[in-house]
């Protein structure tokens, strides 16, 4: 509980997963989005993350109030950072999170490519078939 990112905050998931969102909707360019992600973490902050903290106190007593005293609940505080001693780096497992995000990246690199081919004319037009507006070409 001391050690690694929790020694930097006690809540470096949902930091990490605000800073994630906030990025996305600085991508899109979206305030509505912006908007939507902001009223969710207030919502998650004042219900679930004082609920957590609570039956936290109850279940690990004296150690988690102390805890709490000296680690800040959001805002990372660098300077407390504590790495467990030895730190072991499975290549391997890199390997195959590497390979994962990788999958990732290529979802709008298909889409891109996706959007750019639908406008070329040898590209098979399924719905130009269908009257505007009805699917009743597809429904038999």
């Amino acid at each position: 509980m001391r050690e690694g990112p929790y020694s930097l905050c006690r809540n470096p998931l949902y930091v990490g997963s605000f800073l994630i969102a906030c990025s996305v909707a600085l991508f899109l360019q979206s305030p509505i989005f912006a908007a939507g992600v902001v009223a969710s973490v207030y919502l998650y902050v004042r219900g679930t993350v004082p609920a957590e903290e609570e039956h936290l106190r109850a279940a690990l007593g004296e150690e988690y109030r102390t805890y709490c005293e000296t680690v800040p609940r959001f805002v990372p505080r660098f300077s407390g950072f504590r790495a467990e001693s030895p730190i072991v780096v499975h290549l391997n497992g890199l390997r195959r999170e590497l390979l994962r995000a990788l999958q990732w990246v290529m979802v709008p690199v298909v889409g891109e490519v996706l959007l750019g081919l639908r406008v070329q004319p040898w590209w098979p037009h399924l719905w130009a078939a269908c009257s505007a507006g009805t699917l009743r070409c597809w429904i038999r």
